[in-house]
């Protein structure tokens, strides 16, 4: 205690942390009793004791106890036998489950370090992220393909097959979990692609730790999975191999013939070429027939385009009623295949009074109103209509005479980011000068630099090796990232300040921030408290709506992206799978780090900036918690159970109700019903409780006290950065095929 028995605020903390452990304890014991009470009013009222005298209920509960143990030694010798039966029965699936553990950061490394071959012309590119050794740290994964004016050796080639192959493929497509989200032309075209191959008994189809990229579907035969030379399993029938259809990834196990073998194979340049362009004809379809409608005519093309992403198709037999007269309405329906008959009751009987055929459309007055039907309406044959309900219409869109939905409501009109004479000034990256190597990629260095005549700040340069961009083809990936950071002129997002390049490099030059990445934070001061986990949280939120009202994705949201500056602000940074998807619209590259990933990504039904409100709910999960939802030792148990979904995670004690509710509002399986993509945008998740009082006004002017300030001695000070053994330069060869041209 303090001077006249004043309590510090250390003490003070460590007081009320004693409280809270107190009462937590206390509850414990209190719910204990009340267990021991209940279970001995049941053994009471079942052994017939609750009318006998206090010395006679001591007694026969003296005797339950004795046979109660007996009965208890008689199941643990049960147990035990039946446990060890278990283990024997597990064993194989143990040695699996340890010999997965660690085994992607094992693959990254070892790409990094091989070479690409030159045929792969539509690559998948597993990039190291983290500018950082520390093997804990979470990697990223990202399948792009090859630079612009690289032409893919991809088209879409179909392999006839009979209608008994076509079911056995379709069916092991819809048992993946990863497969089943696909729509069913897309499947359709997959089924097309596959080509038939074939191997002899015990002959090595896959080999352990070789770079993977086809997937596998078994036809006939069988297959022998081993590990390290360690037999693990038998497969006689579905699909095996098929992350290296989402991204270049090294393989896992060893899969041998164990007899001759007839399999269906699909590359994963066709697998993306094929759902891809399969995911874009499906919605240019929906939104062509919406802008058919002149009910919907009035709507500008981003909210027509968001409203056909929210179809939903919906399939019909002849003679179904698809509306019934006086029922209310709250679904409008577009014809898209066959045709429906319209009747009436008039009193006297059912009338017809009309027919309407593909790409006509009925039930439109739900969209306005919630009045009952005056009509109905049956299926002539079996058709498919695209179907859109009430909520789903208002919530984006308003009604159809609401104006297009207000941006930035919370961003102050930012100065044109001002770069400093000195770096105009300088003719090239000789003239800066290197104080530290702050961290390493698979692409080069980030390095701590000044700059002659500036005396008291620091920069950070990016060094990206251009003989690495090439092998990789992330030619175009690389000027992309170049090209959104010099757009980007909001505070709490890392700008560009100057680019470079000589025969080895290129160079970015940015603001330097010091205070490390978040991640070092949450794990020295986390799990944090609500009211510090709103501070980063709503700094993120002010980074995305920067970047949602630009049209812009970002796709690896996580903390060890946002970087901390001098005062405790966090900024968005590496806009490395940044990306342009115009409203309404979806792209379909699988990026960003496993356990932040939404489930429409691994699914491949295409994704656009809901992605991000998804990974937002991730963000505020782990700065509560200090870990994610959806944790595990390896990729294909996070991906699994990310597509389980939020409501499967059992919610830490520490994430408090508000929290919670914020959480599943933004991590919900299906994307346009995310807070923050309705039509009043990231105003909802301001007005949400959990951000009840919260200053947004005092975060923006930056005059709201950071919760965890750091501490930087000088601007060259880089206690805050992990050392590490940054590879020679001299050992850098030389790449002068002139791609960075406007670099």
């Amino acid at each position: 205690m303090g001077l006249f028995g004043l309590a510090t605020k250390k003490e003070k903390k460590q007081l009320q942390d004693e409280i809270e452990k107190r009462d937590v304890t206390i509850k414990e014991y209190q719910q204990k009793l009340e267990d021991v009470e209940a279970s001995l009013n049941r053994i009471k009222v079942s052994s017939g004791m609750k009318d006998l005298p206090e010395n006679e209920q001591i007694e026969q509960y003296q005797k339950i106890i004795v046979d109660r143990d007996a009965e208890i030694s008689n199941l643990q010798a049960k147990l035990a036998d039946a446990t060890r039966e278990l283990d024997e029965q597990l064993s194989t699936h143990a040695k699996m489950m340890e010999a997965v553990l660690n085994e992607k950061d094992k693959q990254i490394k070892e790409k990094l370090l091989s070479q690409a071959s030159e045929q792969q012309v539509s690559c998948c590119v597993l990039i190291k992220k983290k500018l950082d050794t520390n093997d804990n740290l979470r990697k990223a994964v990202a399948a792009e393909a090859l630079g612009k004016g690289k032409q893919s050796v991809w088209t879409f080639k179909k392999v006839e097959k009979s209608e008994e192959q076509q079911r056995l493929i379709k069916d092991a497509l819809l048992a993946n979990s990863f497969m089943r989200g696909l729509s069913e032309n897309q499947l359709e075209r997959l089924i097309d692609a596959m080509a038939s191959t074939s191997y002899p008994a015990n002959e090595k189809i896959i080999k352990e730790n070789s770079n993977g990229d086809e997937m596998y579907i078994i036809q006939d035969g069988e297959v022998s999975v081993s590990k390290d030379g360690t037999h693990i399993t038998d497969i006689k029938r579905g699909l095996f191999g098929e992350l290296a259809i989402m991204y270049n990834c090294q393989r896992t196990a060893t899969v041998t013939s164990k007899t001759p073998v007839t399999l269906w194979k699909l590359h994963r340049g066709a697998f993306q070429l094929v759902v891809k362009s399969a995911g874009e004809e499906k919605l240019e379809e929906k939104y062509q027939l919406l802008k058919s409608q002149k009910d919907l005519s009035g709507l500008k093309e981003s909210n027509l385009r968001k409203i056909a992403d929210c179809l939903e198709e919906e399939h019909y037999e002849d003679g179904d009623i698809i509306i019934k007269q006086g029922e209310v309405g709250d679904n409008f329906f577009i014809i898209r295949t066959g045709s429906v008959r319209i009747t009436v009751n008039d009193g006297e009987g059912e009338k017809e009074v009309a027919q309407k055929a593909e790409g006509e459309f009925f039930g439109e007055k739900a969209l306005l109103t919630s009045d009952t039907r005056s009509a109905n309406v049956y299926a002539v044959g079996d058709i498919v209509c695209y179907t859109l309900d009430r909520n789903s219409f208002t919530n984006l869109i308003g009604s159809l005479d609401a104006p297009e939905s207000t941006v930035d409501l919370h961003q102050k009109a930012a100065p044109t980011r001002v770069v400093p004479e000195e770096i105009l000034g300088c003719k090239d990256v000789k003239d800066l000068t290197v104080v530290k190597n702050l961290g390493a990629g698979g692409f080069g260095l980030v390095k701590l630099v000044t700059v002659k005549g500036i005396d008291n700040r620091a920069f950070a340069l990016k060094c990206i090796q251009k003989c690495r961009v090439v092998e990789y083809g992330q030619e175009s990936h690389v000027m992309d990232e170049k090209n959104i950071l010099a757009e980007m002129q909001s505070p709490f997002i890392l700008g560009l300040l100057r680019t470079f390049k000589d025969k080895k490099f290129v160079y970015i030059l940015t603001d330097a921030y010091l205070g490390g990445d978040l991640w070092r934070t949450l794990c020295n001061k986390g799990p944090f408290k609500d009211s510090v986990a709103r501070f980063y949280a709503a700094c993120v939120v002010q980074a995305f709506e920067y970047l949602h009202s630009r049209d812009y994705c970002y796709r690896d949201l996580k903390p060890e992206n946002l970087m901390v500056d001098e005062k405790g602000y966090v900024r968005l940074v590496d806009l490395g799978f940044a990306k342009k998807v115009l409203p309404g619209h979806k792209t379909w590259t699988f990026c960003g780090t496993p356990e932040y990933i939404p489930p429409e990504i691994i699914t491949n039904s295409g994704h656009n900036v809901c992605a991000d409100l998804w990974s937002l709910g991730i963000l505020i999960f782990e700065l509560c918690s200090r870990k994610t939802p959806f944790f595990s030792n390896n990729d294909m148990d996070i991906y699994e159970k990310i597509l389980q979904g939020i409501h499967a995670v059992s919610i830490p004690f520490r994430v408090s109700r508000k929290a919670e509710s914020l959480i599943k509002q933004l991590c919900k399986r299906e994307p346009s019903e995310r807070i923050g993509y309705q039509k009043d945008g990231f105003e909802d998740i301001r007005r949400h409780r959990w951000y009840a009082g919260f200053d947004w006004e005092a975060l923006q002017n930056e005059t709201m006290i950071a919760p965890h300030p750091p501490k930087i001695s000088s601007f060259k000070d880089c206690s805050n950065f992990d050392s590490f053994k940054a590879e020679s330069e001299s050992k850098v060869p030389e790449e002068n095929s002139g791609w960075d041209a406007d670099f």
